[in-house]
């Protein structure tokens, strides 16, 4: 999954009330409003990075996606791919974003 830092640490308290879906819902989402209040007031940049999760099936398609939507520079995402200097991935990453790999 490709998420903010404000994602990450809201779900982080959630998860905590996860016996309870309404709490946690509620959790999330006011840790959430009130970081992104934060962020925002501080005008800081959004940063993105990637959950490895536990699909690892499931995991570069997530990542290129995250390449495709600008969340991810393909650098990065390179490295967190499978196999990062096999010629399939640097070609795939080439395919999504040409101008950033030039």
């Amino acid at each position: 999954m490709v998420w903010t830092d404000e994602m990450r640490e809201s779900y982080g308290v959630a998860a905590g009330l996860a016996d309870d879906p309404v709490a946690s819902r509620m959790a999330f989402k006011e840790t959430y409003q009130q970081l992104v209040s934060v962020s925002r007031s501080n005008n800081a940049q959004i940063k993105w990075s990637v959950s490895q999760g536990t699909d690892k099936s499931d995991r570069e398609l997530q990542i290129t996606e995250g390449v495709k939507a600008g969340r991810l520079l393909p650098e990065y995402a390179q490295r967190l791919l499978p196999h990062p200097d096999n010629p399939d991935t640097v070609k795939l990453l080439s395919q999504l974003c040409p101008r950033l790999l030039s």
